[in-house]
């Protein structure tokens, strides 16, 4: 007792001089210890060379009692470490990455076992657990990918995320009567796990808790289970079967996702949603039960489900999501029944099988062509006082807003004229039609829809009427045999892959209305040889003409400015015709891209030009002015931010050049571009003060000036870090 009276005095002294006890840490041969009170240490650190390591029970005649946080964390050495009777914790990270270790022996003593305690210990083949232990913590056994079997004692009431994470060794293990609740993660990648009993207690089963369990065949769920979680058990490609009991209130999304072997499934009655993907890509599924009480089943919760034959759809059915039967092959009929109400994005699309469906008076909403490439849909069974929808000649229409649904992919006619007074395609209404070569738009059209003739690989020439604005994305993507096309002056934005893969476009005229060019416009139209792009072109997106392979000729406006990465990528033969010192001009030089320059047209550039005092201008499209020539004397000048009412956006090229009585000159707010040789041989210029607004200065903005030449500019800006 004197001994460790004394202990604890010098315990005492030191940490007085350096602060609480709690927060300090003592030395004793290879480990080190911090004091937690009433006699007890809990140990921090090892810093030995041995691979076998017993615990000490006592150090510094003081009780261990915890092996803390991080303690052997890293050690590659450790192969076996034995835990002594007397120890109740052990710590965060306590072996973590210990990648040797292959045997661990714990107390009976132990009651909780913290957060990553034997992460990615590869080489641990076994951990027998204590019966007192309550408490085991998150990604305890995570990626210790050589254990085999675990019993998990019966005070566990709770496995953590991520518990045994990757154990991909794992054949056995025992859960015991309480447990309530199974993490996230907890079982994720547990390849070689056959089969698990649940205990009738659990309640919870989080998301992906099973999932990546390959070899699973076999699960019971308990009465107990009120909750499967996201993707609880998606890719066990084992699993046959699964009934989920009548308790369980909340299925998460993709719960029983890409399980490759699954046949049969019951739901319980209660529920009143499929959630999303909650079957997808299961392809042998057969025969699986909706509840009466679902009124919605969600995005892509059938998707891919091939070998499903048939399907009975519920009376309290209201809404059925995006590509919810999707790919489902085996179907041949599907009757919607009285109370549906809405039909999402391509809900029974790709069914190559897919001969006749039903639909109710009571759908009044849907989505992009619902029937997208349904080849052997013949019947489309419709009242003729249906509220919403029309057939007229095989073609279905919606009532009211003038849409063209869908064109059925087994007509054999080679041409197509949309009815007058049609105002909208809709999205993907005659995707990968291959019987159709022209198609007429009358003039009633005014929105053509995502999609809406992707795929139209036959389809020749299609003429564009006036009044539309938008040709929205994919519109006309791989239309392989469209060598004629005529856009309208009305068109302002072509889409993301609008004309994609057209193969046989040989030239373009884009209207002068157009201000966007989107992604992939153009990208590999690889017959497309020239090229004129409108003067208001403000935006040409990402790869709108890459892999143009014979592409030579591009004119590019003087006022684009918005030019996205890799616009021209890999067409090799492309040359862009720029004005000199334009965005174009730079964008070119940056990208390795051939070019030459031409002298823009007033009319191309700008509406007019105009003189105010000492200053010519030339007025933008936007309004704004660019101040093209100075002619006055001074030699300290500051600029006006207006002129003539017009705010001054820009300094043209060579506007003060040979200026050279100039010697201090002050640009306002709201000027964003100095031209190549805007200030050119001003051969006395001392000091430029810049604004935040200035985006671009032209690397010769300032040639043949004074090589001591003073540019002032905010803290941060453009300008300042142009100067640089």
């Amino acid at each position: 007792m004197k001994k460790v009276l004394a202990v604890l005095l010098c315990i005492c002294i030191l940490s007085l001089a350096c602060g609480s006890l709690a927060a300090n840490t003592f030395t004793s041969g290879d480990w080190e210890y911090k004091y937690l009170g009433d006699t007890t240490v809990e140990l921090v650190k090892y810093n030995g060379s041995a691979d076998t390591v017993e615990i000490p029970l006592e150090i510094d005649s003081l009780k261990v009692t915890s092996v803390g946080n991080k303690t052997f964390d890293g050690n590659g050495v450790i192969i076996s470490v034995t835990i002594p009777e007397g120890i109740t914790s052990i710590g965060e990270r306590a072996f973590y990455n210990c990648i040797s270790l292959t045997n661990i022996v714990l107390p009976e003593t132990l009651t909780s076992i913290g957060d990553y305690a034997f992460y990615d210990c590869d080489n641990l083949l076994a951990a027998e657990l204590p019966q007192g232990l309550t408490t085991l913590g998150k990604s305890v056994f995570h990626g210790c990918n050589s254990l085999q079997t675990i019993d998990i004692p019966e005070g566990i009431g709770e496995i953590g995320d991520s518990c045994f994470y990757g154990c991909e060794s794992l054949a056995g293990i025992n859960l015991p009567d309480g447990l309530v609740r199974i993490g996230k993660y907890a079982f994720y990648n547990c390849g070689n796990l056959k089969s698990i009993s649940l205990p009738a207690s659990v309640q919870v089963l989080d998301g992906y808790c099973f999932a990546d369990c390959s070899g699973l065949t076999t699960i019971v769920l308990p009465e107990a289970l009120t909750t499967i979680g996201n993707y609880a058990f998606n890719d066990c490609d084992g699993l046959v079967s699964i009934t989920v009991p009548e308790s369980v209130t909340a299925i998460g999304e993709g719960a029983f996702s890409s399980c490759e072997e699954l046949r049969t499934a019951r739901l319980p009655s209660g529920m009143t949603e499929i959630a999303e993907s909650l079957f997808y890509y299961d392809r042998n599924l057969e025969d699986v039960s909706i509840p009466d009480g679902v009124e919605t089943i969600g995005k892509d919760a059938f998707y891919c489900c091939r070998q499903l034959r048939s399907i009975s759809l519920p009376a309290s059915l209201k809404t059925i999501g995006t590509r919810a039967f999707g790919s489902c092959d085996g179907l041949t009929e599907i009757v919607l029944p009285d109370g549906v109400t809405t039909l999402g994005d391509y809900c029974f699309s790709d069914n190559d099988n897919l001969l006749r469906i039903t639909m109710p008076d009571s759908i009044t909403t849907i989505g992009l062509n619902p029937f997208r490439d349904c080849e052997a849909l013949f019947f489309i069974q419709i009242s003729d006082t249906h509220p919403v929808l029309v057939l007229m000649n095989d073609v279905l229409y919606e009532r009211g807003t003038g849409k063209l649904i869908y064109y059925p992919g087994w007509k054999t006619d080679d041409a197509f004229d949309i009815p007058e007074g049609i105002t909208e395609i809709g999205g993907y209404a005659f995707h990968n039609n291959q019987k159709l070569i022209r198609v007429t738009i009358p003039d009633s059209v005014t929105s053509i829809g995502t999609g809406a003739f992707a795929n139209c690989r036959n389809i020749t020439r299609i003429s564009i009427p006036e009044g539309i604005t938008t040709i929205s994305e994919y519109a006309f993507q791989s239309c392989r045999k469209l060598a004629n096309l005529s856009l309208p002056d009305t068109l302002t934005v072509i889409g993301t892959s609008a004309f994609e893969y057209c193969e046989s476009l040989v030239q373009v005229s884009i209207p002068e209305s157009v201000s966007v060019i989107d992604y992939s416009a153009f990208s590999s139209c690889d017959s497309l040889e020239e090229v004129s792009l409108p003067a208001g072109l403000q935006t040409l997106g990402r790869y709108a003409f890459a892999y143009c392979d014979v592409l030579e000729n591009v004119v590019m406006p003087y006022g684009l400015s918005d030019i996205g990465d890799n616009a021209f990528y890999k067409s090799e033969k492309v040359t862009l015709s720029v004005v000199k010192g334009s965005a174009s001009d730079t964008y070119a030089a940056d990208n390795g891209l051939n070019a030459k320059y031409y002298t823009p047209s007033a009319e191309v550039d700008h509406y007019d030009e105009g003189v105010s005092g000492d200053y010519e201008y030339r007025i933008e499209r936007d309004g704004t002015v660019y101040i093209s020539r100075w002619y006055g004397s001074a030699d300290v000048l500051v600029i006006p931010a207006e002129i003539d009412g017009r705010q001054v956006t820009g300094i043209s090229r060579n506007a003060f050049s040979l200026s050279g009585q100039l010697k201090e000159v002050e640009i306002p707010e709201g000027v964003k571009e100095l031209e190549a040789y805007a200030f050119a041989i001003c051969v006395n210029l001392e000091k430029v003060v810049l604004p935040e607004s200035v985006i671009r200065i032209d690397d010769k903005a300032f040639a043949s000036c004074r090589d001591d030449l003073t540019i002032v500019a905010p803290e941060g800006s453009y300008a300042s870090e142009w100067k640089k």
